[in-house]
């Protein structure tokens, strides 16, 4: 079948912690095979940053689709040099010349498909070319296993996939990736993506009490998400302390259920 091309090439440091990996650890496994929480390794402060990611993948939003550019969703002028195919992506000049990933979806839906849908058909699609890095996804029963929203949002996946003859995978592998895809989806107003870290970090911060001790420490939210521009992307994740941690504490996001979250 048709294989998708290659994602566009993000900077080397895109996927490093913005500070040493040693602020934070994870507490003892266990749970069967739940996600311990993550315990901090020193005192840490107000305003600290610990991670900054820029996303795996992302798809701008409908509104945004024809003023970010597809490559990096940096803003773009209006001459901005537009897809021939589909008509509903643009470029700027540095990312000129990158194909159009979602062109055939995007060209027989006449751009309705919203960009939630579109970014896990992409995730999936390159899922199973084996482009993804490993590790990328968690694994679904660790995410809290398949639920009858994720076979919703599956449906929608396979059918656009269908239209394009796109789809090599069953109806339950589709479901099993969206449950595994959710925790690391994140929104702004302009685009939405997928963040392999916060994935991980959610899952850590919905550790049970009952289980790990430690977690206890961290009943009230001590993390926060914001949304910064980077001179290549238009997008990157940053977590930073909303409140002190003391070092063997937990640290723990607001509790918006996963991949419903809007920075």
């Amino acid at each position: 079948g048709r294989r998708a091309p290659a994602p566009p090439r993000l900077p080397a440091a895109a996927a490093e912690l913005a500070t040493p990996a040693a602020l934070l650890r994870w507490a003892d496994a266990g749970g069967d095979g739940e996600f311990p929480p993550l315990l901090a390794t020193q005192d840490l402060k107000v305003g600290q940053e610990l991670l900054s990611e820029v996303p795996l993948a992302w798809q701008p939003e409908q509104k945004s689709r024809l003023s970010r550019c597809a490559g990096c969703c940096l803003e773009v002028a209006e001459a901005a040099l537009a897809c021939r195919d589909c008509g509903q992506a643009v470029w700027c000049a540095s990312c000129a010349g990158q194909p159009c990933r979602m062109c055939p979806e995007l060209k027989i839906t006449s751009g309705r498909v919203g960009a939630h849908t579109l970014l896990v058909l992409d995730l999936v699609r390159r899922h199973f070319a084996g482009e993804l890095p490993e590790g990328a996804l968690v694994a679904a029963a660790r995410a809290g296993g398949v639920r009858p929203h994720h076979r919703k949002i599956a449906e929608s996946v396979q059918k656009v996939g269908h239209w394009c003859s796109a789809v090599r995978w069953s109806d339950e592998e589709a479901a099993e990736l969206v449950a595994a895809i959710e925790p690391g989806m994140l929104a702004t107003s302009s685009a939405i993506g997928f963040f392999p870290r916060l994935a991980r970090l959610r899952l850590a911060s919905a550790a049970r009490a009952d289980r790990w001790p430690l977690a206890a420490a961290a009943l009230k939210d001590n993390l926060r998400l914001d949304m910064r521009p980077t001179s290549a992307l238009g997008f990157a994740l940053v977590t930073t302390l909303s409140r002190p941690v003391r070092r063997g504490a937990a640290v723990r996001l607001p509790g918006a259920p996963p991949g419903c979250g809007t920075a």
